[in-house]
């Protein structure tokens, strides 16, 4: 009942009233903390740079309950670090340089960009949505890589999941890459490493484990980085 309620009111939104919700919130605001939005001009110091998704669904700072300011944010479709985007290269530079303290690759459940890539790897190709799935063709190859792995899988949720699961550390794995990263790393000078999932039906979030000794081997992560 809660999500019909939901998306029944997001459907009567209108921009006038994303205007007027601006003002409200500005005047309570102002009410409960006056020098708010000074404080707020005068820098940030974000101890935080997540990748995410742009679903709508998945507001960073809403499902970890954060203020402006606490986070530094990038979002894509499925939440990509490809090598080859200018954007993810300079946002990791951007992060460090502000000091951050995490890096964070965020998925979630439910994802249509990994959906439209399982989709792509397991069914005949379409026309429709190029531009997607040339952006969603590193979460197919995952697939592809690790196709072993969804043998035992029954349902299509726990596909995708699994799915999600492996686009996360992946990304995780080329921002790792990122001669900027490299750099840190050199310096020993390094933010700490995740990669989480959030899960759409029950609002939590899972840390998942990531494969250091592995990464360490391959060159990627430095001997310093703890285990």
């Amino acid at each position: 009942m809660q999500s019909k309620i939901l998306s029944s009111t997001q459907t009567r939104l209108t921009l006038e009233d994303l205007l007027q919700r601006n003002k409200e919130w500005v005047t309570k605001i102002n009410k409960e903390n006056p020098s708010f939005f000074e404080n707020l001009s005068k820098g940030q110091k974000p101890k935080f740079f997540f990748l995410g998704c742009v679903d709508s669904r998945k507001s960073l700072n809403f499902i970890t309950q954060t203020d402006l300011g606490q986070l530094l944010i990038q979002r894509n479709i499925a939440n990509q670090a490809n090598p080859e985007d200018k954007s993810i290269q300079a946002s990791i530079e951007f992060a460090l340089f502000l000091e951050v303290n995490h890096i964070v690759v965020c998925g979630h459940t439910q994802c249509g960009g990994v959906a439209l890539a399982h989709t792509c790897a397991t069914q005949p190709p379409t026309d429709s949505l190029k531009e997607v799935k040339e952006w969603v063709r590193p979460i197919v190859k995952e697939f592809q890589d690790h196709s072993n792995e969804f043998d035992n899988l029954k349902t299509d949720d726990e596909k995708l999941t699994h799915l999600s699961k492996l686009n996360c550390l992946a990304q995780l794995k080329n921002i790792c890459q990122t001669p900027a990263m490299q750099k840190a790393f050199e310096s020993r000078k390094y933010p700490e490493l995740h990669a989480w999932i959030f899960v759409m039906e029950t609002g939590l979030i899972e840390s998942l484990e990531l494969p250091v000794t592995q990464w360490k081997a391959e060159g990627i992560l430095p001997q310093s980085y703890p285990n």
